[in-house]
């Protein structure tokens, strides 16, 4: 195999002359790092913050990332904490991780977070949904399912530990 997956970069490195990962590769890549579920939170925080600023100001909050960084960076890796260091619908006990990136990055060898609701905007429009449900996902983690309560009796830790709203909360006492 041309590809290696290289700790120090946290990259899987193609040596081929495809010059393309395929998910196989990309979900070896991060069943083998140490770091896969937790190298973004710690190392790439700023990212989150840009892609959770319009989240926020779209519930009526105005904050921007220069005055209010270092907050919201608590508060994401308080989130973080509470999904257990992994995305929010993260499966353990399989042989490969059944969490993993878009195709653009499967050249990660760690997990790449998007934001989302625990109750899909496209699937309950009618719903005010805001900030109070926001989770992180990774791209093909969530995908799969409408309603957090389909993968919820799959998860290893099914507490919340009083994340989220009431309704979060009534959500998946199943």
């Amino acid at each position: 195999m041309d590809k290696q997956w290289s700790a120090a970069a946290h990259r899987i490195v193609d040596s081929s002359t495809t010059g393309s990962v395929v998910l196989i590769e990309h979900r070896r890549a991060l069943a083998h790092n140490q770091e896969a579920y937790t190298y973004e939170i710690v190392h790439n925080s700023e990212r989150l913050i840009r892609t959770l600023i319009p989240h926020i100001n779209g519930s009526g909050v105005s904050l921007s990332p220069r005055n209010h960084g270092p907050s919201l960076a608590r508060a994401i890796a308080l989130l973080f904490e509470t999904q257990d260091q992994r995305p929010i619908l993260y499966v353990e006990g399989t042989e490969l991780p059944l969490c993993w990136n878009r195709p653009r990055d499967w050249d990660k060898a760690y997990i790449k977070y998007e934001w989302g609701h625990l109750k899909s905007k496209n699937q309950n429009p009618s719903d005010e949904v805001g900030i109070a449900d926001m989770a992180l996902y990774s791209a093909r983690c969530n995908r799969a399912s409408n309603y957090i309560t389909e993968r919820w009796p799959y998860r290893k830790n099914k507490s919340l530990r009083g994340f989220g709203s009431a309704r979060t909360r009534n959500m998946t006492d199943s």
